[in-house]
């Protein structure tokens, strides 16, 4: 069992802020292209380089995802639905128990094997995307 602690109004505010985030930046990728909106973020590492960072197709990628054309999404950048998706789900889902319970999951400890794996996992989509 997951060992929560309690936490103050401040961070179950944050944790609030937080999810509102997340679901307008979702709402706003559901109803609107980024390519379409001047204000979208742009990639540096591509305007710098001319090659794809691991992140590149990912607005895009969840824009397609929420029309509900997967795969037009996996196209765009599988690592994001493999590896992102997940991840943003597991912090989606602590701050949900942080604002609306008022504590903190305290996870397991990560083997640090994992997080060299996953490192590799990216870096090398990194470049194998590009070749």
């Amino acid at each position: 069992m997951l060992e929560r602690e309690a936490v103050g109004v401040r961070r179950r505010v944050a944790a609030g802020l937080m999810l509102l985030f997340g679901g307008v930046v979702l709402l706003t990728l559901a109803v609107r292209h980024p390519d379409t909106v001047s204000w979208a973020p742009i990639c540096l590492w591509r305007e710098a380089t001319g090659t794809l960072c691991a992140g590149c197709g990912t607005g895009r990628g969840m824009h397609h995802l929420l029309q509900g054309d997967l795969m037009a999404a996996w196209r765009l950048n599988p690592l994001m639905l493999l590896l992102g998706i997940p991840a943003a789900a597991i912090v989606g889902l602590g701050e949900g128990v942080v604002l609306v319970a008022g504590r903190r999951i305290r996870w397991p400890a990560w083997p640090s094997w994992l997080g060299w794996t996953l490192l590799a996992v990216v870096v090398g989509w990194w470049v194998g995307r590009n070749l």
